[in-house]
């Protein structure tokens, strides 16, 4: 049994969320989608069906790794840093101009740093779009720490983000929880042993996709995600944990 867990398992609240950022706190996956357009037009890649269909794949990840399977399914002849930092200037003015927090982002984080939780910002994104992300929707006196794409080398669906994560918060896995919009973050954190709720933004991700991935429970906001829920998570995790040390 997991030391502290009683057998009944009362009220099991997590010591720290791990919050992933664009599509979570951000409302930026449109603006994601709109770069990529610009970036692969450019590149004479203008089949606009071909480039949506691409979302699946390139929705949480690294840009190192999104920026490999452009330059190789498009056969891109610059070097890849270039590439990543190209695509970066243009998500970055996206945000600079027309970013926005997720309905119910702002309050949410004022909640749950009255909660007392540590906040850690989990994403895939670079360090740089991350701050400004930060700065721009005024999250940055909520978020007690932040780990990026920057500070890895494998990105989601790869578990070493939220390794990371737990590292930096000092926070043990089954004491976290995780919140994540996208199949390949969800995927990340539970493969880190970290209970995983998603939070589907419907115009980009169906629900069942996210529990496909191993979502531990899923809603369509933060308005959504209530103590009870978050109780209701951990408490299950905590079974799951008991039973395999059985």
């Amino acid at each position: 049994m997991v030391q502290g867990m009683e057998n009944n398992f009362g009220e099991i609240m997590p010591q720290a969320l791990f919050l992933d950022l664009d599509g979570l706190l951000i409302d930026s996956e449109a603006l994601w989608d709109e770069a990529d357009r610009l970036f692969l037009f450019k590149y004479k890649v203008q089949d606009r069906k071909e480039i949506a269909g691409l979302k699946k794949f390139v929705m949480g990840r690294s840009p190192e790794t999104v920026m490999s399977f452009y330059k190789e399914r498009f056969a891109l002849e610059k070097d890849p840093a270039d590439l990543v930092r190209e695509r970066e200037d243009m998500v970055a003015h996206l945000f600079e101009t027309r970013l926005i927090p997720m309905p119910g982002a702002l309050d949410f984080l004022k909640r749950e740093k009255a909660e007392k939780r540590i906040l850690c910002l989990v994403t895939g994104s670079t360090e740089r779009l991350a701050l400004l992300a930060i700065d721009k929707c005024s999250f940055k006196k909520y978020l007690d720490m932040i780990v990026t794409s920057c500070d890895i080398k494998a990105g989601k669906p790869e578990p070493e983000i939220y390794e990371k994560a737990l590292e930096k918060t000092g926070v043990k896995a089954h004491r976290g929880l995780a919140l994540e919009d996208s199949p390949n973050g969800v995927r990340a954190a539970k493969a880190a042993g970290i209970a995983c709720m998603g939070v589907a933004d419907k115009r980009f991700v169906e629900p069942g996709m996210l529990v496909a991935a191993g979502a531990d429970f899923v809603v369509t906001g933060l308005d959504q995600v209530s103590n009870e829920r978050m109780n209701k998570v951990m408490r299950q995790a905590m079974h799951e944990i008991q039973k395999q040390a059985r």
